[in-house]
């Protein structure tokens, strides 16, 4: 999948550090763009959870809601 960014060109959201930044930064907004809760959350998921970023955020959803 492509997305077109603000200067008219594409990124493809398929690539693993594309898809974990906006993935990051999708759950980064929940706690007001600070990085320390979002990390310990995304630890914590990962250890109770099995979260995943390189599952994709299509296959963790149901995990983060």
């Amino acid at each position: 999948m492509n997305i077109v960014n603000g200067n008219n060109e594409a990124f493809d959201v398929n690539i693993p550090f594309v898809r974990d930044a906006i993935l990051y930064y999708t759950i980064q907004q929940y706690f007001n763009n600070n990085d320390k809760k979002t990390g310990e959350f995304i630890y914590q998921i990962e250890e109770t959870h099995g979260f995943s970023f390189q599952n994709g955020l299509k296959n963790e959803y149901s995990v983060i809601i």
